[in-house]
C-alpha cells in the first residue's frame, strides 16, 4: 500500500482535522529495513499517517547521512560521541609491514577548536586496541602510537575540520583476522569541557560495513 509523501508538506492539524470524519485504520509500512504499524486515514484515495508517528519511528540524528547519534557500528559508519565524529574507513594487513593498517577518519564535531587528548582520549594511544577473531588484542606499538600522536590524538582541528590517518597494529600473519575496534575514550579525560556522550568511546565492528 503507497504511503503518500504528500503528508511531509501537510501541517499535523489538517490530518488530524481530516481524520475526525475518517475511520483509522492500522497499517503495515517496511521504511529503511523496519517494518512499522501505524495509523492512517484514506483521503480522496490517499493513504496519509501523521508526521508525529514518522518521527517517533525515526528520531534525527545530527551530523548527516550515515551517521548514528551512538558511538558503536560498523567499518565504514560515522559514528558520533557528542564531541567526535569517527570512522574506520577501511582496514586490510600489510605483508610488507607484517601488520594490519586501519585507515581511521577523525572529525572535530564541536564549535571550537580541539584535539583528542583533551577531548576524551584516554591517552597518548595506549587506549586504542584491536580485537582479533581468536579474542586476541593488539596494541599499537611504540612507533605507531607516536604516528597517531602526531596525526590523529594531538591534531588541533578546527571546528567540522578532520583528519584522516592510518593506524598501525603489528601481527605475525592475517590469519588471525580484526573483528572489533576500540578507542576508549571516556567523558572523565576531557579536561576541555567538550560535549562528550556518557559513554563516549568508539566501538567498531569489523565484521560489518555500511
Amino acid at each position: 500500500m503507497k504511503v503518500s509523501r504528500a503528508i511531509l508538506g501537510l501541517g499535523c492539524a489538517a490530518i488530524l482535522g481530516v481524520a475526525f470524519a475518517q475511520s483509522i485504520k492500522q497499517i503495515s509500512v517496511a521504511l529503511s529495513d523496519k517494518t512499522l504499524k501505524l495509523n492512517s486515514v484514506v483521503v480522496k484515495g490517499e493513504t496519509y499517517v501523521s508526521l508525529t508517528q514518522l518521527k517517533a519511528a525515526f528520531p534525527v540524528v545530527k551530523g548527516g547521512a550515515n551517521q548514528v547519534a551512538a558511538s558503536t557500528g560498523c567499518s565504514n559508519q560515522m559514528l558520533f560521541n557528542g564531541a567526535w565524529r569517527f570512522r574506520v574507513q577501511k582496514f586490510a594487513f600489510s605483508a610488507e609491514k607484517t601488520a594490519w593498517l586501519l585507515t581511521v577518519e577523525l572529525r572535530n564535531a564541536t564549535n571550537r577548536s580541539a584535539h583528542a587528548y583533551n577531548s576524551g582520549a584516554q591517552g597518548l594511544g595506549e587506549d586504542i586496541t584491536l580485537t582479533l577473531a581468536s579474542g586476541n588484542t593488539l596494541n599499537l606499538g611504540n612507533a605507531a602510537m607516536l604516528q597517531a600522536q602526531d596525526n590523529l590524538i594531538l591534531k588541533d582541528l578546527a571546528p567540522g575540520a578532520g583528519v584522516v590517518t592510518t593506524l598501525e597494529f603489528a601481527a605475525d600473519s592475517d590469519v588471525d583476522k580484526p573483528t572489533k575496534f576500540l578507542w576508549a575514550m571516556t567523558a572523565a579525560s576531557n579536561s576541555d569541557k567538550a560535549p562528550l556522550a556518557k559513554d563516549a568511546a568508539f566501538r567498531v565492528d569489523l565484521t560489518c560495513t555500511k
